[in-house]
């Protein structure tokens, strides 16, 4: 059997759950997290440079207080962002591991269990395939692919939450044609990218 089209919800969530459904929701938040602490800096350097000029232009610099309170507070954003990372990439370690092992039980105990009938109609290769290929692929390049994914969905979260925080919202008038535009050209793009 072959599937066409996109891959359906219901595999990730298949896959989620493998793996421990809370794990792979704190592996979004925690990447969440982690991406707001980096944009958080951003916004906080540059709160920090507005006030230094500021404090520069009355003749009265930053005393040095509240240098160390600004330099605190940036250093803790961008510790936030370290460990976020770090704990993520733990969680989707463990996450792959209970999702292999999971998936693997599951194919074994299916194998195992199949009638006889099964093995005279199925050639030895293609049983194989799926202990060897298929588990490859969902052991590497599965769980590769949902990292980049999701740091790929955070980092234009991101970007947008930065740009709207920037705009004082004025860019979600522009956001909504764009989105639109931009869903039509992935839309046709998964379509020819997936058949390839």
């Amino acid at each position: 059997e072959r599937e066409e089209g996109s891959v359906a919800g219901s595999a990730y969530i298949h896959y989620a759950r493998a793996g421990g459904f809370c794990a792979f929701l704190a592996m979004f938040l925690i990447q969440g997290l982690g991406r707001a602490s980096e944009i958080g800096a951003s916004f906080w350097l540059a709160y920090w440079a507005e006030n230094a000029i500021s404090a520069s232009m009355t003749g009265v610099p930053l005393s040095d207080e509240r240098t160390v309170c600004f330099l605190n507070i940036y250093a803790l954003f961008g510790i936030v962002a370290v460990v976020g990372l770090t704990v993520r990439s733990i969680l989707m370690a463990v996450h792959r591991l209970h999702a292999s092992k999971t998936l693997h039980e599951n194919l074994l105990t299916r194998v195992l269990r199949a009638p006889v009938a099964f093995f005279d109609v199925t050639p030895t290769g293609r049983v194989l395939a799926r202990f060897a290929a298929d588990m490859d692929k969902i052991d590497l390049d599965l769980t590769q692919s949902i990292g980049q994914g999701m740091g790929t969905i955070f980092s234009v979260l991101g970007a947008i939450g930065a740009i709207v925080a920037a705009t004082k919202g004025t860019f979600l008038i522009a956001l909504i044609p764009m989105g639109y535009f931009y869903y039509l050209i992935q839309k046709w793009f998964r379509r020819t990218s997936t058949e390839l």
